[in-house]
């Protein structure tokens, strides 16, 4: 499991979200470049397989980076700041959740972000073979 910040806009003043967020982005999209739709940023929040370590890292990263997102809210043309929660559904599995809690969702919508569960199924080199 895990947790990436994404913060895009059509129109992006990249510059401003970078000073802002005080961290490195991992990744950048900039629109119109290698079939980039927006301009994009993206920042490691959190990876784990414990679903319980899963919610206590992405509050922690909250906590620890809550004036640098709430400076985001200031910056004009940031279409999107978004939590979003990668998932691996194993081939054997016919279903996968995750509890995220009220008292983060609750934060992450204090902060002005929304949060997307995107669930993958697993490919064969994901799985360890049986004997």
């Amino acid at each position: 499991m895990l947790c990436v910040l994404r913060v895009g806009a059509d129109n992006m003043r990249k510059n401003e979200v970078i000073a802002a967020m005080q961290t490195h982005a991992y990744r950048e999209d900039t629109k119109g470049e290698d079939g980039a739709r927006i301009d994009c940023l993206y920042y490691n929040v959190a990876e784990t397989d414990s679903q319980s370590l899963l919610v206590q890292k992405i509050e922690n990263f909250l906590r620890e980076n809550e004036p640098s997102l709430r400076l985001l809210n200031r910056i004009k043309n940031v279409d999107f700041k978004n939590l979003d929660i990668g998932l691996t559904l194993k081939e054997e599995s016919a279903s996968l959740s995750v509890e995220l809690g009220s008292k983060l969702i609750c934060h992450a919508a204090e902060l002005g972000l929304s949060i997307t569960v995107s669930v993958y199924k697993a490919s064969s080199c994901d799985t360890v073979p049986t004997k």
